[in-house]
């Protein structure tokens, strides 16, 4: 995770901590074996919206001129993945 990377661990720690956050009794292992909509995919939707709402939106850096030297990327805030919630 810390390498801008989410293994399966990472996405198994953070929604086990959020389930039990809102109160569920479940450890990571049997988060594991949890089936959900969309897959993979929609476990990954579930750790963005996890942290999405413990850590708010993030500024990050995009590059708006690809022709340009690197490093010369604008900072400007994240599109808000949960339209409409605020």
């Amino acid at each position: 995770f810390s390498h801008g990377r989410l293994s399966a661990r990472d996405a198994t720690r953070i929604i086990g901590a959020g389930l039990r956050g809102a109160g569920h009794d479940i450890d990571d292992g049997a988060v594991a074996r949890l089936r959900g909509e969309g897959g993979a995919a929609g476990f990954v939707d579930i750790v963005a919206r996890l942290l999405s709402a413990t850590f708010g939106s993030a500024t990050v850096a995009v590059d708006t001129d690809p022709v340009s030297p690197p490093g010369r990327a604008e900072a400007r805030a994240a599109p808000d993945p949960f339209p409409g919630t605020r």
